[in-house]
């Protein structure tokens, strides 16, 4: 799957690239699909579990950015972001107003990441998927599942080894109130009452 995706992203970019000014001012946003599937030799390079947890073996993964006219340079970015981070950061790339959108955006725009300047996430990012529960800031993350929390301090410990919801009560209650805001607002999607 990866080689097929590398040959047709090779055929995007040499379309894109045959003309200057489309070229330079395409934006293109690439990410893997979550985590390497159980009993395969992917890897999740260490990180907690894999595909179909919300441990970060399931959903941390690889993103790509070009955007010739905005980045010179290559650089590697570690803060979090998700693939709800799109539409913001392509609407404000666009000068087009947030008051354009009927509904409220999940994700918060990259562009400050993307121009070099300082970026810090206002809104955490959250999952859920089989009855597990998910809400991470860009130092705590808490995971839910069966009613379980914990909780782990990423950037301290990105594996999730030490789940420290017992020591940190009040940061797991914070979290899980986040998560349940978020599910709240996300309900009229699954609804398909924003489209």
């Amino acid at each position: 799957v990866l080689q097929e995706m590398d040959s047709q992203l090779g055929k995007l970019f040499d379309h894109i690239m045959s003309d200057s000014a489309l070229g330079d001012n395409t934006l293109v946003l690439v990410c893997s699909d979550n985590g390497p599937e159980y009993r395969t030799p992917g890897s999740s390079g260490g990180h907690l579990q894999r595909k179909r947890s919300l441990h970060d073996g399931g959903v941390r993964v690889p993103g790509l950015m070009v955007w010739p006219a905005k980045v010179k340079i290559g650089r590697v970015e570690i803060a979090p972001c998700v693939t709800s981070d799109y539409v913001p950061t392509v609407m404000d790339a666009l000068g087009i107003p947030r008051d354009r959108v009927p509904h409220e955006l999940d994700g918060e725009s990259l562009l400050p990441l993307i121009e070099g300047k300082p970026f810090s996430r206002t809104k955490p990012i959250c999952f859920q998927y089989s009855g597990q529960a998910n809400c991470s800031t860009e130092q705590y993350k808490f995971y839910q599942k069966a009613g379980k929390p914990e909780l782990y301090d990423m950037l301290a410990d990105p594996f999730e080894k030490q789940n420290i919801a017992s020591s940190h009560p009040e940061k797991t209650k914070e979290l899980k109130k986040q998560f349940l805001d978020w599910q709240a607002s996300t309900k009229a999607s699954f609804e398909g009452q924003e489209y």
